[in-house]
Parts: structure tokens; C-alpha cells; sequence
């Protein structure tokens, strides 16, 4: 609803009206006294609806996405007449920023903003805040490019030749921002130079598909010492590549006594 405020120069006479309007439950008239009046509207509760044209931008640091606020009564009604304060934040800069021209201000219950992605994949949430009212958030996927290249990776830093655990290969596809390409797939090669094959074994098939952009395979010591140069590649894709320190365990006795100069 409404109501109006008043702010008036007090006399006797207009003191006496008011003690009676209020000890009678009567509207009191402030006709022909000295102040000013201001009308107010009473709301009632609100939400603040919040839209994003689109929901999934790529991470390529020029994509952008215009996220719409409205205030709006519970049954939908924009608030037209409000020109209030509101903020629009972002969770995480290195996902997204606001363009320079953030609006401060509503215009008749709406307000928008730009938000543009960086280089770096994930869900940004932006929230928009009308002090005293509402405030509301929605989700932003900043997705990655194509695969550009392989990333080859070990679980193990070092193998040693008495070990029969196997040691771990996983081959992630990127795309040209270092992102993980989840939404590519490719049939990985796994392999080695051939100046060091004969230090590691394949455990199964040596081609792998990716799922969710990564694959993995084991490998195994053949009991020589050495480095392995190992290799990830799949079509035109810039090859991953990774040299793995293969070792004899030198932990007994014997191997110490060997070791040590005859008299």
C-alpha cells in the first residue's frame, strides 16, 4: 500500500489536535499547517529474478554473457518505480569480470550486467544484491577449447626394477589455455622411444580411448635400470612426453658389500 509522512512546525493548537485524533482513532488533518509531506509505497515481499542469455560461454578470454536482474513482486510483477541501490559480484575473477560499466543502480525494478570469461574453465557464480530486499545468484560454465595437446603424466617418480605394483600413466588433452579439453576425445598411443623399450612394459592394449578428456595405462620395470622416454600421442595433437627414472632398490647388505673396494 501506501502512506504519507509528514513533517510539520508544531503549535499549541495543532499539539491539542493531535493528543485528541489519536485518543479518538481519527485521521488527523494537517490542512493549512506549515511543513511537507511525502508519500511512500509499502512493499509487500520480494524477489529478485535473475537471467543469463547464456549459460555457457567459452574460456577464451573475449566470450561474454549478459546476466539480467529484475524486482519483481512473488507473483512475477516487475516493481517499476524503484531506482534503488544493487551490486553484482562474481565468485571467483579468475573464472569471469564485469565489463567497466557495472550499473549501482536499478532503473524501474532492472538492471544488467556483462560478464566475460577469462582463460580459465569452471563455474562462476554471479550474485546480484538489492540492500534490504533481495538478492539472488545464478551459475556461468566457462568451457574449454578444443585439444591442442597431450599432458603425459606418472604417479610414481621413480620405478624400481623389483617392483610388481606398476606405476600409473595418465594422458589429460588440453586445449591451448592449458585447460583439461573434457569434451574432446581421442585414441591415445602410449609408447617409448625405441632406444629405451626394452626398460618398461605395456600392461594391455597400448591405445586407449580418453573419457572426459584423460586416459591411463600401466606400465612395468623389465628389470633394467635406466630412464624411460615415454610418449602419449594421437593425431596432429601436440605429443605429451615424459622421462621416468627407472631404478635398482639398493637396500641390503649384500648390494652395499658389492659395492665396496677389495683390499
Amino acid at each position: 500500500g501506501e502512506a504519507n509522512l509528514y513533517a510539520v512546525l508544531l503549535d499549541h493548537a495543532l499539539n491539542d489536535e493531535i493528543v485528541e485524533a489519536k485518543l479518538n482513532d481519527e485521521p488527523i488533518d494537517f490542512f493549512g499547517v506549515i511543513g511537507a509531506s511525502k508519500k511512500f509505497t509499502i512493499l509487500s515481499d520480494l524477489k529478485l529474478q535473475l537471467v543469463a542469455k547464456d549459460v555457457q560461454i567459452d574460456a577464451d578470454g573475449a566470450s561474454n554473457t549478459r546476466v539480467s536482474a529484475q524486482l519483481s513482486k512473488m507473483n512475477g510483477d516487475v516493481i517499476g518505480g524503484f531506482n534503488g541501490d544493487i551490486s553484482f559480484t562474481v565468485s571467483d575473477p579468475m573464472l569471469g569480470y564485469f565489463s567497466e560499466n557495472v550499473p549501482l543502480k536499478m532503473e524501474n525494478g532492472i538492471a544488467g550486467a556483462d560478464v566475460f570469461a577469462t582463460t580459465k574453465t569452471g563455474d562462476l557464480t554471479i550474485e546480484a544484491n538489492v540492500p534490504g530486499f533481495a538478492k539472488n545468484s545464478i551459475d556461468v560454465t566457462t568451457l574449454p577449447g578444443p585439444a591442442v595437446k597431450i599432458e603425459l603424466l606418472s604417479e610414481d617418480d621413480i620405478i624400481l626394477t623389483d617392483s610388481t605394483a606398476g606405476t600409473k600413466l595418465k594422458a589429460r588433452l588440453l586445449d591451448q589455455y592449458d585447460n583439461l579439453a573434457y569434451s574432446s576425445q581421442a585414441m591415445v598411443n602410449f609408447d617409448t622411444t625405441s632406444a629405451t623399450a626394452s626398460l618398461v612394459d605395456f600392461e594391455g592394449p597400448s591405445v586407449k580411448p580418453t573419457v572426459n578428456g584423460e586416459t591411463q595405462i600401466t606400465i612395468n620395470s623389465t628389470g633394467l635400470s635406466g630412464f624411460a622416454n615415454l610418449i602419449a600421442s594421437f593425431a596432429s595433437l601436440e605429443k605429451g612426453t615424459l622421462s621416468l627414472a627407472i631404478k635398482k632398490r639398493i637396500s641390503e647388505k649384500a648390494d652395499f658389500d658389492e659395492m665396496s673396494p677389495k683390499a
